[in-house]
């Protein structure tokens, strides 16, 4: 909201939330300013402020930290908000527009630092929109290769589970074949279904089993009567 009004009315917008101590200290801050004639901005007043209730402990923490901020995860709207707030902890590293580009270059990630090098940027806000724009580009391309290698594995996937179902087709029909192969081969050892193509073991004959042997329970051997033999059976006589 601050940054939204001009330097006097952000002066007074911040003077507006002093309490107790701080708005007697802004009293004797305000007149001395009069007599000195100190710009009445929005800089000055956080500079006297911090300087007055902000513990050298912990402006020594800040500078430490804007010395080593890198980029890192952040995006670099994330990165230059981050950067703008700490620098204000060490203003002399940032006090020409020289000094707070390179300043904020040697912080991002390297792929987006290579493609600012070659590039000469006037004031500071060109070289952040410049880097908001290679973040972006450099995105886009990072989607697009996603999506050509997601298409890929796809594709490839696909030739898998078609070749998979093929194989899958070709060992049923060799579990078809072995069978009806069996199958003829059963056939091929007892005949027709049914028929036994075994040896007897009572007269060592083939096509029947001992106990449908003829011989063994007495029956014709021309005609299976049990009534005769086959030296009797008429067609024997014939």
């Amino acid at each position: 909201m601050v940054l939204q009004y001009l330097e006097d009315r952000k002066v007074d917008f911040g003077i507006f939330q002093l309490e107790g101590i701080a708005k007697d200290w802004w009293r004797i801050i305000e007149q001395k300013w009069e007599q000195i004639g100190t710009p009445r901005t929005w800089d000055n007043f956080i500079s006297v402020f911090r300087n007055k209730f902000i513990p050298e402990v912990v402006k020594e923490r800040k500078q430490e930290e804007f010395i080593y901020l890198r980029q890192r995860t952040m995006t670099v709207a994330q990165y230059e908000k981050k950067f703008n707030r700490l620098s204000k902890y060490a203003p002399d590293l940032v006090d020409t527009d020289i000094k707070r580009n390179k300043r904020f270059i040697q912080g991002l990630n390297l792929e987006i630092q290579d493609a600012l090098v070659t590039v000469r940027m006037d004031t500071y806000a060109d070289l952040v929109d410049y880097a908001l724009r290679v973040e972006d580009s450099k995105a886009r391309l990072k989607e697009f290769r996603d999506s050509k290698k997601l298409r890929s594995k796809r594709k490839m996937m696909s030739k898998v589970n078609s070749s998979e179902n093929q194989t899958g087709t070709f060992r049923k029909k060799s579990r078809k074949d072995l069978g009806k192969q069996n199958s003829e081969e059963k056939t091929s050892r007892h005949g027709k279904r049914g028929q036994f193509q075994g040896q007897c073991h009572y007269c060592g004959k083939n096509g029947h089993k001992e106990s449908k042997c003829w011989r063994k329970v007495g029956k014709c051997l021309l005609c299976g009567s049990l009534e005769h033999q086959a030296r009797q059976c008429v067609r024997f006589q014939k």
